[in-house]
């Protein structure tokens, strides 16, 4: 599927830029992903590459760095997604997020164009909300000119 093709591309531009990670998918038996959180949670590799686990009910309470590469317009998803990345553990003060955002062209307008760039703000606006670096965000939002959607 077009989804084992992208973790497949993630793992393997980690791998190239020195890092150590292992999938963590439902290919993999539930032991092999006890072995994996396991192997994490213990630094024995640097990344977990996973596809909605994040969804499944899996927290992750030893992240302290998370990469959304693909998120989701449902806001119930999104919130689990952050908290199973917040959830306190030990020797963990904060959380870093990196939530990637897809916009269209700039100069390019459609009825599709405008509802995604209100779903993508809407999303950051409720990340951003709880955020130690709101400021940053903010000053982001108005580089990119897009404080006329009504980011607040």
């Amino acid at each position: 599927s077009e989804l084992i093709k992208v973790i497949d591309r993630v793992s393997k531009t980690l791998s190239d830029n020195g890092w150590t990670s292992s999938q963590f998918t439902s290919r993999e038996t539930a032991k092999e992903r006890e072995s994996r959180m396991n192997d994490f949670v213990n630094k024995h590799i640097d990344a977990l590459v996973t596809i909605r686990v994040l969804d499944e009910g899996v927290d992750v309470p030893a992240c302290k760095t998370a990469y959304l590469l693909a998120s989701t317009k449902n806001e119930r998803q999104y919130i689990q997604r952050r908290g199973r990345v917040l959830r306190k553990s030990e020797g963990k003060d904060t959380a870093e997020i990196y939530d990637f955002v897809t916009l269209p062209n700039p100069y390019m307008y459609s009825p599709f164009s405008n509802n995604l760039k209100k779903s993508e703000l809407k999303r950051i606006n409720d990340f951003c909300s709880l955020a130690l670096n709101k400021e940053k965000v903010l000053r982001k939002i108005d580089e990119v000119g897009l404080n006329d959607m009504g980011f607040k």
